[in-house]
């Protein structure tokens, strides 16, 4: 059985997410949280220390040597076939440097290996900026730059033309399959110009390197990234098959 670490940027958020999707389709609780409480450029830091990327630096030792509460603490010391790295792209932060966000993206790109890292844009709040079961703007929707700070209030105020979205914690798995279904049109259609649901063959295709790259060139030319969340496809990384056989039966 898999054994899962989520390292995520945030304490609640993520964790709350993560911990819903699971239940909702009935995975084993057979993971652990791990948070960083800071963002992305903080962790990319770590690995230039040496003014190049560290390739041979061991993340979880990197982790264990800083100052950790004892639920942190507890959390890494255990063994695990995968880890997961939850992190908003955070591009208006001071020292945002686009050619390291690119090497930890390539880095990281295997659960199974060094970690899979998953970026959401421009944050995590960016899974529920859905207005209705039907919302044909979804595939264009996009926020600027200028707006990034205030994009989660943004997202609570205007996502509650959705029902299911206004307590997702007791929504049902169809609904949260409707909700990582648009994403994983939008994720196909800034990958491929489709804008469809695709088959899992051609998602285990996904380059998510090519998405980071997608999305860095809409930021330098427009100022502006495509609305994202890619830490809703962990549903999909952990069990594929089921995922995909369940996602088909959703009303399109």
């Amino acid at each position: 059985m898999r054994k899962i670490l989520f390292i995520t940027e945030g304490r609640r958020a993520e964790p709350l997410l993560l911990r819903v999707l699971w239940d909702k389709f009935n995975f084993p609780k057979n993971y652990e949280f791990y948070s960083y409480n800071t963002n992305l450029t903080v962790l990319t830091k770590e690995y230039y220390k040496e003014g190049s990327f560290d390739d041979d630096l061991d993340l979880i030792m990197l982790l264990r040597e800083k100052g950790v509460d004892e639920k942190n603490r507890a959390a890494l010391d255990l063994e695990y076939t995968d880890v997961f790295l939850i992190f908003d792209l955070d591009s208006h932060v001071n020292s945002f440097d686009p050619d390291r966000i690119r090497e930890m993206m390539a880095h990281f790109s295997d659960s199974a290996g060094f970690g899979k890292l998953y970026i959401n844009y421009p944050m995590l709040e960016s899974w529920r900026d859905i207005r209705s079961e039907n919302d044909i703007d979804f595939k264009d929707r996009a926020v600027a730059k200028a707006d990034f700070s205030k994009y989660k209030h943004m997202v609570l105020k205007n996502n509650y033309s959705w029902a299911p979205l206004r307590n997702f914690s007791k929504t049902d798995r169809i609904s949260l399959s409707i909700v990582i279904r648009f994403h994983l049109m939008k994720a196909n259609y800034i990958l491929t110009g489709s804008y469809a649901v695709p088959k899992k063959e051609d998602y285990l295709k996904f380059d998510f390197y090519n998405l980071l790259e997608k999305e860095l060139a809409l930021l330098g030319e427009q100022d502006m990234v495509h609305v994202l969340c890619t830490a809703l496809f962990c549903v999909i990384e952990y069990n594929p098959t089921k995922f995909f056989a369940g996602l088909y039966d959703v009303p399109a």
